[in-house]
């Protein structure tokens, strides 16, 4: 099969990196001094691509996607899916109507003992009172002006994780936010915010202030905490 690899950061690097051991699979890539609406237009045996990964810049995705789905090629994309709601309800409009899978790499729901972690507390959800989720570092830098944020970054992960156990989120309340440019044009972002799902209370807490800060899940039942 012929993959379009669209990207070749940190993440496109990684995506290489497994896909170039896996046998009958052509990775075709779209480096970044490529990245353009005409280039992509040239791209003679688009017709013959099977699949294609997503990991460009934000401000490239709409255009990539959209492109894919006009020749109906399934495709991952790298999150934050895109900075416009109506580009994110027309990929999902689109994709079931000419039933195009489109898998969006929310990285927490791939990991083997959070999805075991979830599926057994998915059996106690009566049981569930609380969920307290922390998340943020800054192993990673992004840039004012040349980077998402680290907002845009991360809270994709813990997100996926609320909406893979109750499906949809309605009620919430940020209860701080802080945000730091040093002089270096280093972005930094605090958030606590509180979701509110039946009669669960989930608290998200993200920083990228703290050094060495790790990422953890707490589940509280009403007979145990995990």
């Amino acid at each position: 099969m012929n993959l379009l690899l669209i990207g070749y950061g940190k993440v496109g690097k990684r995506y290489f990196s497994i896909l170039e051991k896996k046998k009958n699979v052509k990775v075709i890539i779209l480096r970044k001094k490529f990245i353009s609406k005409k280039f992509i237009n040239r791209i003679p045996n688009l017709k013959k691509i099977s699949a294609a990964i997503i990991c460009s810049p934000l401000d490239t995705h709409d255009y990539y996607s959209k492109k894919l789905i006009d020749n109906k090629i399934p495709f991952i994309i790298e999150k934050p899916i895109s900075n416009n709601i109506s580009h994110i309800n027309f990929l999902k409009k689109e994709s079931q109507k000419n039933k195009i899978t489109v898998l969006v790499n929310y990285s927490d729901l791939f990991d083997p003992k959070l999805i075991k972690l979830i599926s057994y507390v998915k059996k106690k959800i009566n049981k569930l009172e609380k969920i307290k989720l922390n998340y943020g570092n800054n192993n990673n830098q992004y840039i004012y002006k040349n980077t998402i944020s680290p907002l845009q970054d991360w809270l994709p992960h813990p997100i996926s994780v609320i909406t893979y156990l109750f499906n949809n989120i309605k009620n919430f309340k940020i209860l701080s936010y802080k945000k730091k440019i040093d002089k270096n044009k280093n972005i930094y972002e605090k958030l606590l915010v509180n979701f509110y799902v039946k009669k669960v209370l989930i608290i998200l807490n993200f920083s990228n202030f703290n050094f060495n800060k790790k990422k953890n899940i707490n589940f509280v039942l009403k007979d145990t905490e995990i």
